[in-house]
């Protein structure tokens, strides 16, 4: 082999799931979570785990389904971190402190928007008149 080469586990962002073996619940609570935040603009949503792992394998669920989704593609942005509750509210950190303990993920939907290759949204073009 002409280079020395490691193999490493891929971030779970880069592995996409079908979207047949995506959990029906995971799909259910994108879909609610969207519609919430179509609503409610500017709401996040925090969702503890049991794991990290639970944690992981729900985020790498939520990039694919998000994707794939067949009523259209959603932007999903996705902070993996820890959750706490103080005094009935809860609280998000990245990193795990004396509150935030439980593994979470902080969540937000919003319409794909595809991109040029210069990164600017494609400008609006009316629709062909019938």
């Amino acid at each position: 082999m002409p280079w020395n080469m490691t193999a490493v586990n891929a971030p779970s962002s880069s592995v996409k799931i079908p979207l047949e073996k995506i959990d029906p619940d995971t799909k259910a609570g994108v879909d609610e979570a969207y519609a919430y935040g179509l609503e409610n603009p500017g709401q996040r949503f925090i969702v503890a785990f049991d794991t990290a792992n639970a944690r992981d394998t729900a985020r790498n669920e939520i990039r694919s389904y998000c994707e794939a989704r067949e009523d259209g593609r959603l932007t999903a942005s996705i902070w993996a971190g820890f959750a706490g509750v103080v005094e009935g509210t809860t609280k998000f950190s990245q990193t795990e402190t004396e509150v935030c303990k439980a593994p979470a993920l902080s969540l937000s939907f919003s319409e794909y928007v595809k991109r040029s290759k210069n990164g600017s949204a494609p400008a609006a073009t009316e629709s062909p008149s019938e």
